[in-house]
């Protein structure tokens, strides 16, 4: 019977679980900003094949002919095709992780309820301030696309 029981040689001590919560966060957020990034620059090329096709369809209703490396650059003059990621953008990873700071105890995130309540004041703090900052900041410079 006591060949059922399951034991594991490695003993992690409260504070090893921390340090292991706390970069594995610090990890997953620094990805999703990657990730963000780049979904912003692929919305970019998106919005600019979207409005060079656009250029060709006006052109050919219009009766003339235009090169497609011609609309291309037209529509570059439309949407910017550079994506100014703006530096305190960068700095949300630590942000998310301060928010995070009470679930990493080996206690806290060994519960079911605790850590989803964290992440969701979290979440919650996150999207007012990005709303604040959307309302009082009047140029059109955020990165909706990329915090979204």
């Amino acid at each position: 019977m006591a060949d059922n029981i399951r034991t594991t040689p490695l003993r992690l001590r409260p504070s090893e679980h921390r340090t292991i919560l706390f970069v594995g966060d610090l990890l997953m957020a620094v990805a999703s900003i990657f990730v963000a990034v780049t979904t912003w620059m692929q919305y970019t090329q998106y919005n600019i094949d979207l409005q060079a096709a656009s250029i060709i369809a006006n052109a050919a209703l219009d009766g003339r002919n235009i090169d497609p490396a011609r609309a291309r650059e037209l529509a570059e003059r439309v949407v910017n095709p550079n994506v100014d990621v703006p530096v305190w953008f960068y700095l949300l990873p630590v942000l998310w992780v301060i928010l995070m700071i009470e679930t990493y105890e080996p206690h806290v995130a060994g519960s079911a309820r605790r850590p989803l309540r964290g992440i969701a004041v979290a979440a919650f703090i996150g999207l007012i301030a990005f709303s604040l900052l959307f309302i009082t900041r009047q140029e059109t410079d955020l990165p909706r696309v990329g915090v979204g």
